[in-house]
């Protein structure tokens, strides 16, 4: 140790390589097997040292497990492969570390960093993998509450997998934090997705205008509008449904989904719904804007080949027959 912690590394690997011969299981190989570690971790961003750092820290687990030492071990372990992009293998050392009865002042280190843990795993998509750790680790992580970011990922991993109701409990507790910004907007898109999922529309529809209160123009107002006024709709409240879309409209709110984000893709959301109910309000000419603007941007798409119906609808009754009678030529063809 003197020599790995005055400067001169080659000297101390040396040292630590012949006790691992000569004592392989005794205290000395395992102050060797840690020092080899710390000396790989330095050597680990010129591109060499992680793997036998993670290789150290892993004999250390294995070959005392009855050691406190261990429980730093693993953590040094889940450390070395959140560094490298690892996400499970981290998941699974901080696992090991959890299941320890001698785990003590390492906890709450290890909360901190299974919370990255899901965090990462969640960006990356592995829904799976998220849920896993947090069941497994439920207790700890909810004590006193879920932090928010972890807690968003949680929740929209259940919707997922399809698991609708605990989503909902989980993302409602996370409101009992101080919720904002990024993570507040996320909140309340999961919490609208799962009671969707539900088929709790009228839930879903309220927890969506809560989005759009916050987010007038946030990335899922498309969403957030099309339930919200679809929800009315079939709630046989189309005045309400219109008075909103002319609410959205003169406030410039009203927003299309950008492209190849949905099925639907660029065009679809509320703002087809709206010209729909200001054509069937008798408002032709506010609904052929809307139409118009589709148009420019669909492709070949059902609601393309909708809007221009209904546009020509509308032109017909502007009184501009002749190009009302262009556009049903189109649909027609």
């Amino acid at each position: 140790d003197g020599f790995r912690l005055n400067g001169n590394p080659r000297a101390a690997k040396v040292i630590y390589h012949t006790l691992l011969e000569r004592h392989p299981q005794s205290d000395g190989a395992l102050l060797a097997r840690l020092g080899l570690a710390e000396l790989a971790e330095g050597d680990a961003p010129a591109g060499g040292g992680a793997r036998e750092a993670r290789e150290q820290y892993l004999a250390v687990v294995n070959g005392w497990q009855d050691r406190p030492v261990a429980v730093e071990a693993l953590f040094r372990l889940g450390q070395s492969h959140q560094r490298a992009g690892e996400f499970e293998a981290a998941g699974a050392a901080y696992d090991r570390l959890l299941e320890r009865t001698d785990a003590g002042p390492w906890l709450a280190k290890a909360r901190g960093a299974l919370e990255e843990t899901i965090q990462a795993l969640g960006a990356a998509g592995k829904s799976v993998e998220v849920a896993t750790l947090y069941y497994r680790h439920k207790d700890l992580l909810s004590k006193p509450t879920l932090s928010p970011a972890t807690g968003t990922v949680v929740g929209d991993s259940l919707v997922r997998l399809g698991l609708a109701g605990p989503a909902i409990l989980v993302t409602r507790a996370v409101f009992s934090t101080a919720l904002k910004g990024a993570h507040l907007e996320r909140a309340l898109v999961t919490l609208a997705e799962a009671y969707q999922a539900q088929s709790d529309l009228p839930r879903a529809a309220g927890a969506w205008q809560e989005y759009l209160q916050r987010f007038s123009k946030g990335r899922w107002s498309p969403d957030a509008q099309e339930l919200v006024l679809t929800t009315l709709i079939r709630s046989e409240k189309r005045d309400d449904a219109e008075q909103f879309c002319r609410q959205w409209l003169a406030a410039g709110m009203l927003t299309y989904r950008p492209g190849g984000e949905q099925a639907g893709a660029y065009g679809t959301g509320g703002v087809l719904v709206c010209a729909d109910l200001l054509v069937e309000a008798g408002d032709a000419e506010a609904a052929q804007g809307l139409y118009e603007g589709i148009l420019k941007s669909e492709g070949d798409t059902a609601d393309a080949l909708w809007a221009t119906y209904q546009s020509a609808r509308a032109l017909a009754a502007l009184g501009q027959s002749g190009q009302a009678a262009e556009l049903f030529g189109r649909v027609a063809s």
